[in-house]
């Protein structure tokens, strides 16, 4: 909504109220984004095969080609949500230029529970179908699995490994992980004739992270060394890969009274000549 200036006060002599504030008001734009969040899947199940479709438009099907991540979701493979079980919403609309790309995403190690993560997304508009979900166009439910495949994936089965760090075992060692990565999305509003953006642009990759570690006796390197990889594997799903990762902030806070001593690392994924600053392996 756009206030209007144009109009307003009131006649010579009036003191009605309405005449001492704006009557004019113009649309303005319409924006359509959200955020979903959930538990990680593997395997061979349809959740495991939604959760690949968001990672590939996150950052792209390798390091080679990241046009999932630019195109993002279209008209011809819509993301299709239903918030209470009824009416659908596709994003983005049909037609035009339309499309619907990951703006956000973030993986949490999750100690104690299942990986978990959100993605965030806008869209160049969105369509309402009444038509209520089946379970045969939307087969994400199952039956419970005495095996890992299809499964949540539990924090045991992802692994957060760190080769070059100058850290032995550090891969072993780990207490918390977490991933985030912001594409840096811009909507493009034109004067089109709709309210809504005409496209969507994918910004460059801001790939950040953190990690804890424990020791048994209280002994880490002096700092860790710069340009190590990183690569965490998501069950039998999923592999990401950093190859090179900037160390920031590494403190080592004192302990409470039983509690393993830890460090805490900040750390920012840089591109090298062979590959983006995270991709798929």
């Amino acid at each position: 909504m756009y206030i209007s200036d144009a109009i307003h006060g009131g006649g010579v002599g009036t003191t009605d109220g309405r005449f001492h504030s704006r009557i004019n008001m113009a649309q303005g734009q319409k924006r359509a984004f959200g955020r979903m969040s959930g538990e990680v899947f593997t395997g061979s199940g349809g959740a495991a095969t939604a959760f690949e479709e968001l990672i590939k438009r996150a950052v792209g099907s390798t390091s080679a080609d990241t046009s999932a991540r630019d195109n993002g979701f279209t008209p011809g493979f819509p993301l299709i949500l239903s918030p209470g079980g009824g009416t659908t919403f596709q994003y983005p609309k049909s037609g035009g230029v339309s499309k619907a790309c990951i703006s956000e995403f973030t993986l949490d190690g999750n100690l104690g529970g299942n990986v978990t993560f959100t993605s965030s997304i806008v869209s160049a508009g969105r369509e309402s179908n009444a038509a209520t979900p089946g379970a045969s166009t939307y087969s994400y439910e199952q039956q419970p699995q005495t095996n890992d495949d299809s499964n949540p994936l539990p924090y045991w089965a992802s692994q957060f490994s760190i080769t070059g760090s100058g850290e032995t075992d550090v891969s072993d060692r780990i207490r918390a992980w977490d991933l985030r990565i912001n594409n840096n999305t811009q909507e493009i509003f034109t004067f089109n004739g709709s309210q809504f953006a005409f496209d969507i642009l994918q910004g460059v990759f801001d790939i950040t992270g953190s990690f804890s570690y424990y020791s048994s006796d209280g002994n880490f390197v002096n700092s860790l060394t710069q340009g190590a990889v990183l690569t965490i594997t998501l069950g039998s799903g999923e592999s990401l890969i950093v190859p090179f990762v900037a160390f920031g902030e590494q403190p080592i806070p004192l302990p409470g009274l039983n509690a393993p001593t830890v460090r805490n690392v900040n750390w920012t994924g840089l591109a090298t000549i062979n590959g983006a600053a995270i991709y798929r392996a």
